[in-house]
């Protein structure tokens, strides 16, 4: 059975969207690096840098709506001290997608190291209780264990895959419906905080300067985004001792049942992801990730 993968940013037909809906006038400067969609540095005419990133039109959904949500979470990421560049614009399209120009911010990719981890757990605690009075607190956060997600946690590929991800798929939906499948909390969860996310000072690899993508923020329990970066270290087979550090925190801050529920939805969308966009995976590291989850 063939599966949906996510649609790329095509910057030319970006930019005459926006002229056309009399969006700010820009130029294009290059492609950035990482993101499943894409994103592009673009200019101003007063020479001004700005991130140019797309969502497109989905049938049912108020995109704009979607997207202007999420620029109040990055207003509440930044009032508690998070490094979230700030939206600029955001330019609804005729289609129902929508442009955003984001505030561009220097930075590279992290080298890991203890330093590093510390400085992303330490933000991630810093998120905790961030939405408390603001209106978004009820929402939760949904992890799909039971039911496919909206693009992205399809079970389907692991039911087809192979024995193993059958296996696999089966574990994740007896949490789904032994646990909770909505995490309610006041927390701010990134849910895609990963290091492809992260940009450091090049002076200095612990100061994180942007947490980047915000577009799948909610409220919930921040141990989620924790889940997500020790999964993110796995794949790319980082030293023990990292991981550790990540699950040593899980440990002492996070109860061993939402542990579990955040292990399971960490693999489902992980696994998905790769055999779908990534086919010439073998899963090598999966045995890893599976030890680490309890399965």
């Amino acid at each position: 059975m063939e599966y949906p993968v996510v649609a790329k940013l095509d910057i030319d037909a970006a930019l005459t969207s926006v002229a056309s809906a009399g969006g700010p006038a820009v130029s294009p400067v290059r492609p950035l690096s990482g993101g499943a969609v894409g994103a592009w540095e673009v200019v101003r005419p007063n020479g001004a840098s700005s991130v140019l990133t797309w969502r497109g039109a989905q049938p049912g959904r108020n995109i704009a709506g979607d997207v202007a949500r999420t620029a109040d979470l990055v207003e509440v990421a930044r009032r508690v001290g998070i490094p979230a560049p700030a939206y600029e614009d955001v330019v609804p399209l005729a289609d129902g997608g929508v442009v955003v120009l984001q505030e561009f911010v220097a930075g590279v990719r992290p080298n890991l190291s203890v330093a590093v981890i510390t400085s992303l757990l330490e933000l991630t605690e810093r998120r905790r209780g961030a939405l408390k009075g603001t209106g978004y607190e009820s929402e939760g956060t949904r992890l799909y264990l039971i039911d496919d997600g909206p693009g992205f946690c399809l079970h389907g590929p692991l039911r087809d895959h192979d024995r193993r991800t059958r296996r696999l798929l089966d574990w994740i939906e007896e949490v789904g419906r032994s646990g909770a499948d909505v995490v309610a909390g006041d927390d701010l969860v990134h849910f895609d905080y990963h290091l492809g996310n992260v940009f450091v000072d090049p002076r200095d690899q612990s100061r994180v300067v942007a947490i980047l993508d915000w577009d799948g923020a909610s409220s919930g329990d921040v141990g989620i985004d924790d889940v997500i970066l020790a999964l993110d270290l796995v794949l790319y087979n980082a030293e023990r001792i990292l991981v550790d550090q990540i699950a040593d925190h899980l440990a002492q801050t996070t109860t061993e049942n939402a542990r579990r529920v955040y292990w399971a939805h960490g693999l489902l969308r992980l696994v998905d992801w790769r055999l779908r966009h990534s086919p010439e995976d073998d899963l090598g590291w999966l045995s890893r990730a599976e030890v680490l989850a309890g399965v």
